[in-house]
């Protein structure tokens, strides 16, 4: 059978798979006793829409969720939903945090983020107006005008590529290189345990923040992308909201590789916890990196 052949039979029995796990996930959660000392952390993975090995948005919140459900973390659960969305809105009630991985709009060659239609985006409202945390990866920052102006809201900041217009404009970009890693808030709880790194990755950069960086804190910036802008290089940060929930958002992500890096899993890692309205351990979260096949098995799979 030829390559891409096998790789789309495979993909589509791991959508199947692990889409029934998730929906066995869905009932527990729908139904779990709200306790304050339990963090339930929300993890969404979007389709696949690039080769092998780019935008793995299933398999990044299936490793995800394996490393943080068997690190160094206490009263931490965590919930799978793929295609985009929760089988239904009121699974999303009991989270205290939810993360995207998925594709978004660029305007050109895809669509919006699954989470960004007049529905969802309401339903979000409404879990942000409760104190739910949220976080963003790599593709997933990406937004149209109207809905940029909801995720500087939410997240303080996105990828900006189209004005008040519609028109398509030049204001954030994107590049793929191999360049040093460093942290821009090393005081800050997500950088607990983190070491400055090397890392190839397709970095978005010079991203749209919002004016009044009240609560907002540089995470990781890249300084060889040579952006203009103070914060130009800025591709991870933090929002602390105002009535005390929090979001993270990171524009890595392209190269599921990338999760092998010791320092690049601990601080997304990091991020999460820190999100979520947990405690980042002293010397950040320890998930480590699993192979496909032992996720599977950590899972409950066998296949």
């Amino acid at each position: 059978m030829p390559y891409y052949k096998k790789y789309s039979l495979h993909l589509l029995l791991q959508a199947i798979i692990v889409l029934g796990i998730s929906n066995a996930f869905a009932g527990n959660l729908a139904n779990a006793p709200i306790a304050k000392q339990v963090k339930n952390i929300i993890l969404i993975a979007g389709e696949k829409s690039h080769d092998p090995g780019e935008h793995e948005y299933v398999k990044t919140v299936r490793l995800i969720k394996v490393m943080l459900d068997h690190a160094n973390l206490k009263n931490v659960n965590t919930w799978v939903y793929l295609h985009g969305w929760p089988p239904a809105d009121s699974l999303l009630n009991h989270a205290n945090l939810i993360l995207f991985v998925t594709d978004g709009a660029d305007g050109l060659n895809f669509k919006e983020a699954p989470f960004m239609t007049p529905h969802r985006m309401a339903v979000l409202q409404r879990q942000i107006n409760r104190g739910c945390g949220l976080a963003l990866l790599h593709f997933s920052t990406f937004a149209a005008y109207d809905w940029g102006q909801k995720l500087l809201q939410w997240t303080g900041g996105y990828y900006d590529w189209q004005d008040a217009t519609g028109k398509r404009r030049h204001y954030s970009d994107l590049r793929i290189a191999d360049v040093q890693v460093l942290l821009a808030s090393p005081q800050h709880p997500i950088s607990n345990g983190v070491k400055p790194f090397k890392l190839r990755e397709e970095f978005y950069y010079n991203m749209r923040f919002v004016k009044l960086r009240k609560g907002l804190a540089p995470v990781l910036k890249a300084p060889a992308l040579g952006a203009a802008e103070p914060w130009g290089n800025v591709v991870a940060w933090a929002l602390q909201r105002g009535d005390g929930s929090r979001a993270f958002s990171a524009t890595v992500g392209h190269f599921y590789a990338n999760w092998q890096n010791d320092n690049f899993r601990k601080v997304l890692l990091n991020g999460l916890i820190w999100a979520a309205r947990s405690n980042v351990p002293a010397n950040g979260v320890n998930g480590r990196f699993y192979t496909d096949e032992k996720v599977d098995q950590l899972i409950g799979l066998d296949h």
